[in-house]
C-alpha cells in the first residue's frame, strides 16, 4: 500500500455514544472540511468593537445548534441527522432543552478537540 493510499484510509472518524434525556445518541467527530466551516462561521460571528481585540465579542446564537448538526449521527443511516448548512435545522436543534444540548455539545467538543479557549481566540483575531 502506498503512502498516499495509507493517508486516504485515515478518513475513519471517531464516534462516541452519550446518554441524555433517557436516550442514547451517537456523536461523530468533524472532518477537516467541517472544522474549517465551523471556524469560518465563528469568525463571521465576531463583532468588532474597535482597535483593541479584547473588546471584540462573539455572537454565539445558534452555535450549539451548529455543533450538534455537524456531529449528531442518525443511527439508522449512519449519516448526519441534520444538515449543518441549514438555518432551519440549526434553529430546530436550538429549541431542544439546554441540558440535552450541553451533553451533546460537550461530547462533540471533546471528540473534535474544540475548546472554549479556541472560541475566545477567534474573537481576539
Amino acid at each position: 500500500m502506498s503512502f498516499k493510499d495509507k493517508l486516504k484510509a485515515l478518513t475513519q472518524l471517531k464516534e462516541v455514544k452519550v446518554e441524555a434525556a433517557g436516550q442514547e445518541f451517537t456523536v461523530r467527530e468533524m472532518t477537516g472540511v467541517m472544522r474549517d466551516f465551523f471556524n469560518a462561521d465563528q469568525q463571521k460571528r465576531v463583532k468588532f468593537v474597535g482597535m483593541n481585540p479584547d473588546l471584540n465579542t462573539l455572537d454565539t446564537e445558534g452555535t450549539r445548534g451548529l455543533v450538534v448538526a455537524m456531529t449528531l449521527i442518525d443511527d439508522d443511516t449512519g449519516d448526519l441527522a441534520f444538515d449543518y448548512k441549514s438555518e432551519e435545522d440549526i434553529a430546530t436543534i436550538g429549541q431542544w432543552s439546554s441540558s440535552l444540548l450541553e451533553v451533546l455539545v460537550d461530547a462533540a467538543f471533546d471528540i473534535c478537540g474544540l475548546s472554549a479557549e479556541e472560541a475566545e481566540e477567534a474573537v481576539k483575531n
